[in-house]
């Protein structure tokens, strides 16, 4: 990971290409803001007519001819708030020439320059416009933990929250140590027509014929081995199944620069254990670690003690528990194991995740259906719940 301050504004950008193959490549690009940043576009050149963009994801994309290039925020992305990341997908047709990262610029140099004259401090420079104050927190604090758990298990069941508030980063704060979130604000919202527990619940929604790939980095503090649990809930209409490929991810624990999306862990840049459904709501375990026998993850069906699959059902709420134990320096004695609604569906050992001694430091918050293109997304939005974290140490936390 190589984030790089772009010049004459406040944003901070990470350019790497995740996928290359012949006569093409796959390019993300991560920006995030350490101020509000308001209405931001960005400038970038392709070298020549030999490379061409078949498709942007994520942003809105404006071909300003001669190879030259403007992409702005996309819907809920337009407004960057401290510590939010928005993620844009290009696939670049590239005439089976090397892969290119362009150079990315700020193309309104007069409102960094009316900013910086304004407050007087490069700290202040934004693209957008610039917010002095911050938003003043309105939102009723968390509610508290069960006595009955740990006193250092994480619990978050969303009570703390009025209905229909967006989870925004500000609202994330409150109940997790964000690192960053991704399209949370324009895909998570606070509700209370469907709870676990309590009153409230995480609503997701995913758009139809779009990719949300809505996410956050939510720390926790460096341990060996974490368990996690949580439930969740597809509603009645939940369409597992895209255009042509079925799958979607769901939350897992994770380390560092949390190895994904094509990046194969290489021993320090972390990994991820997050679940999928598959087609017609199959469940699996998506595991990214050192030994794992492709590019992507490796998928890993859930199975009943008689041998038969696991499914999520549509209109019933599921828990899932994983147990992870990270491996000691470059062995391969890692371990992880996952239970869903009380029966142990996996049990793997013998597993190398990083080879730094870094431990476990991440709730990776991810869902989206995919994938990463059209055939991966639903022909209508639907919706999912999520409800009553738990993230600790101690198996009693999690029921075991």
């Amino acid at each position: 990971m190589t984030i790089k301050k772009i010049p004459n504004s406040n944003l901070y950008l990470d350019a790497y290409i995740s996928e290359d193959w012949l006569g093409g490549y796959k390019l993300e690009v991560d920006l995030s803001s350490k101020t509000n940043a308001q209405d931001w576009t960005l400038d970038f050149d392709l070298p020549n007519s030999n490379y061409s963009i078949r498709g942007a994801y994520g942003v809105d994309l404006i071909d300003n001819g001669n190879n030259n290039y403007t992409i702005s925020g996309q819907d809920g992305w337009q407004d960057l708030e401290p510590g939010e990341t928005a993620k844009a997908v290009f696939i670049i047709d590239d005439n089976q020439k090397k892969a290119f990262v362009p150079q990315f610029t700020n193309s309104d140099s007069s409102i960094a320059t009316q900013a910086e004259t304004a407050t007087a401090t490069t700290d202040n420079i934004l693209m957008g416009a610039v917010v002095s104050q911050p938003e003043p927190n309105t939102t009723p604090a968390k509610a508290p933990q069960p006595a009955q758990l740990s006193s250092d298990a994480i619990t978050v069941g969303f009570e703390g929250h009025s209905a229909n508030t967006k989870y925004t980063n500000r609202v994330q704060n409150q109940d997790w140590d964000v690192a960053w979130s991704h399209q949370m604000d324009k895909y998570a919202t606070i509700s209370n027509q469907e709870a676990r527990s309590g009153n409230n619940s995480l609503q997701m929604s995913y758009p139809a014929n779009a990719q949300s790939n809505a996410g956050a980095k939510w720390l926790v503090p460096n341990q060996q081995e974490y368990y996690l649990s949580y439930w969740v809930k597809f509603d009645n209409n939940f369409d597992f199944d895209g255009n042509k490929y079925s799958g979607g991810k769901l939350p897992g624990m994770g380390s560092g620069d949390l190895a994904s999306g094509g990046k194969k862990p290489t021993g320090t840049n972390g990994f991820t254990s997050r679940y999928m459904w598959r087609e017609d709501g199959k469940a699996t375990l998506y595991l990214y670690h050192m030994n794992q026998p492709g590019t992507y993850g490796e998928d890993i069906l859930l199975k009943d003690s008689d041998g038969s699959d696991k499914y999520f059902e549509r209109g019933q709420w599921h828990n899932l528990v994983q147990r992870v134990k990270v491996n000691d320096g470059s062995q391969s004695n890692g371990e992880i194991d996952v239970w869903m609604d009380n029966e142990q569906v996996l049990s793997m050992d013998n597993l190398k995740f990083m080879t730094n001694n870094q431990g476990i430091d991440t709730m990776y918050f991810s869902t989206f259906h995919g994938g990463y293109d059209s055939d991966w997304w639903p022909e209508q939005e639907v919706k999912a719940h999520f409800d009553d974290f738990v993230v600790s140490t101690n198996a009693a936390d999690v029921g075991l």
